[in-house]
């Protein structure tokens, strides 16, 4: 199936609850990417193909911030640091049967900007890569409780993107997703 193929068969969902959402709406509306706006039971983004919804098997959580700020990785550090950590990992806990799940981390710089790899050593070193961010992710979901069936980074895809080209990987990664699954 070649892009514009999925490009006319898809309508992206939108979940009720996603910041800054006019923004996002009209930007689809610019390219003319239909859209409906409505309550996911977890994730900020998913869609329908040909009719078919799979707003429970390939979705996208959003997180953003202030690029001065380390953008999306200052969202989840807050997410994971907070004292209000259950609201996060409760949206992993509803994910956890979701076989194609996605964060997208806006306004990231570079992996330098990763204030929350730096709050952790791995092997007694603080390093600064993606691999030393998933470690830190899967600690934070391994210490909240060891009988939950655990989400960890070997089942989430990162994305990296800013609001000038946030449509474009959403719609790429859904794109990517629909061709390896047997639709």
């Amino acid at each position: 199936m070649k892009k514009h193929e999925f490009i006319a068969k898809i309508k992206l969902i939108i979940d009720s609850r996603e910041n800054n959402i006019y923004d996002f709406c009209k930007e689809c509306q610019k390219y003319g990417i239909p859209y409906e706006i409505r309550k996911l039971n977890f994730g900020d983004y998913s869609f329908y193909f040909d009719l078919v919804t799979f707003e429970n098997r390939i979705v996208i959580e959003r997180k953003s911030g202030n690029p001065i700020e380390g953008g999306g990785f200052a969202e989840i550090k807050n997410n994971i640091c907070s004292k209000n950590h259950s609201r996060f990992s409760a949206e992993f806990e509803r994910a956890k049967n979701c076989k194609n799940l996605a964060v997208l981390l806006e306004n990231c710089t570079d992996l330098s900007s990763m204030d929350l790899v730096k709050q952790y050593k791995v092997d007694g070193k603080r390093s600064t890569t993606l691999s030393t961010f998933k470690k830190a992710f899967d600690t934070f979901f391994q210490n909240r409780d060891s009988n939950r069936i655990f989400v960890g980074s070997d089942r989430i895809d990162f994305l990296f993107a800013d609001e000038k080209n946030r449509l474009s990987i959403i719609l790429m990664y859904f794109y990517k997703k629909i061709l390896l699954t047997n639709y």
